[in-house]
């Protein structure tokens, strides 16, 4: 009779983000099978192709499992009683696993013995479990950056000054900090008309800098006082996570050219 113990790790290094799991990590998963009869088994084989992520999506592998050892000197495809065999197998995680919140796996390995003929027995998470898949979940880091450019005049009148009325531009971008795909991205900001969005989707890694923009219309108090302090905006996405918010904004409004824009 065979024990098989599946375990498995992920090594948070092969991806964007060292401090977090992500795509472009390996995962490694770790067959132990013990003969736990009293008879040697022999033409050992192990079949790992049940490989799945969070939604239930089969994946393929791109190699199959590997023989590492056998801890009392077998040779591979032959086990001792009381000896256990060691095999591994790797997977470079994907983005949709991420988003699908981790994968599972489960081993089918076949031996053949004097004692019990060939049998097939499937692998379990630890030692002293049932039978059943290697879960490995992956929390969700959702996360962005955004800022909000230096913006531009929009001198309406061509004269080449600032005047009451006219607006200033300003582009917004949004950096996908996180390990998660974000979806339906907007911002509020109760000191500007935002437009544009909501940004659909932005993949980790991703910037969008072209969908989201917004104008403040000058008035003569910005124009007498020399700028426009515009509070730090407000932003909105699903899920919603905590993230760095630009700091408030000073336009310069000189009176005689065009304005100079500067952010703190």
């Amino acid at each position: 009779m065979a024990q098989v113990v599946k375990t498995g790790s992920i090594d948070p290094s092969g991806g964007r983000d060292a401090s977090i799991i992500d795509a472009g990590d390996i995962a490694t998963f770790t067959i132990e099978i013990k003969n736990i009869g009293s008879s040697t088994f022999t033409n050992v084989s192990v079949s790992d192709n049940s490989l799945k992520r969070g939604d239930g999506t089969s994946l393929p592998l791109a190699s199959p499992p590997v023989w590492l050892s056998n801890s009392a000197g077998s040779p591979q495809g032959t086990l001792a009683a009381g000896e256990t065999a060691t095999y591994e197998v790797v997977y470079q995680l994907q983005q949709a696993d991420i988003d699908a919140g981790g994968i599972s796996n489960q081993a089918s390995v076949t031996t053949t013995s004097a004692s019990y003929g060939e049998q097939v027995t499937l692998s379990r998470p630890s030692s002293n479990s049932a039978q059943g898949r290697t879960v490995l979940s992956i929390s969700a880091h959702p996360d962005m950056a955004v800022t909000r450019d230096e913006g531009k005049l929009i001198d309406a009148n061509g004269n080449g000054i600032a005047d009451p009325g006219e607006v200033i531009e300003y582009t917004f971008t949004v950096d996908n900090t996180g390990n998660v795909t974000l979806t339906d991205i907007t911002i509020t900001d109760p000191n500007l008309n935002v437009s544009g969005g909501p940004i659909a989707s932005l993949a980790p890694g991703d910037t969008d800098s072209s969908t989201l923009t917004a104008t403040y219309t000058l008035t003569q108090a910005d124009i007498d006082s020399g700028e426009a302090v515009i509070p730090p905006h407000r932003r909105k996405l699903l899920p919603q996570v905590g993230a760095s918010i630009a700091p408030t904004l000073r336009t310069a409004v000189a009176a005689q050219e065009i304005l100079q824009l500067f952010q703190l």
